[in-house]
């Protein structure tokens, strides 16, 4: 039962973002440039931890990402951020900027806080593949302040969206 209703919950979540999603994309290009602005006066702290060779048929790694939202959010227990990672195994080094998120696979984290780092686990079917692979990948992460500094304005409800890409440069060994 706890199960189904934390289902639920999620899915709730989900739903509002991608909701909240469409109507930001319909803000006008100013307001998206003083987000922008916003953002980039950040901390940020990425950390991308995958073994450098493989001998069984999955590999597991993780990809940890931490920034500062602006000065101006007041935290509240309501706070939610959604993390997508999409990331690609490949013979050869690759673009993150210019890879498919179609042909990815796709990994998510959340958090309710948005002091925590976001953590999300990468992992692939290894079974056919033998040599070397590159990992590469991009991220978006949607936060949902419930306070933007100004209490009871259904106006303020913005959504903060950060875009990013990741790669190792390092090859994989994959069956070897």
């Amino acid at each position: 039962m706890k199960k189904n209703k934390k289902s639920n919950k999620i899915e709730t979540y989900i739903l509002c973002f991608t909701l909240i999603t469409l109507v930001l994309s319909c803000r006008q290009k100013n307001e998206l440039e003083y987000k922008s602005d916003i953002t980039k006066k950040s901390s940020v702290h990425s950390k991308l931890i995958f073994p450098d060779s493989i001998l069984k048929n999955s590999m597991f790694g993780k990809f940890e990402y931490y920034y500062d939202l602006p000065d101006s959010l007041i935290p509240d227990k309501g706070d939610y951020s959604l993390m997508t990672i999409y990331a690609q195994l490949t013979k050869d080094i690759k673009d993150p900027s210019k890879i498919n998120i179609k042909e990815c696979d796709s990994f998510f984290a959340e958090r309710k806080n948005f002091k925590d780092t976001l953590i999300s686990p990468i992992f692939f079917r290894t079974k056919d593949m033998k040599g070397q692979y590159y990992l590469s990948g991009k991220g978006i992460i949607k936060s949902l302040p419930a306070n933007n500094g100004r209490k009871d304005t259904i106006s303020d409800l913005t959504m903060h969206i950060r875009e990013f890409s990741f790669s190792k440069l390092e090859p994989i060994k994959i069956n070897e």
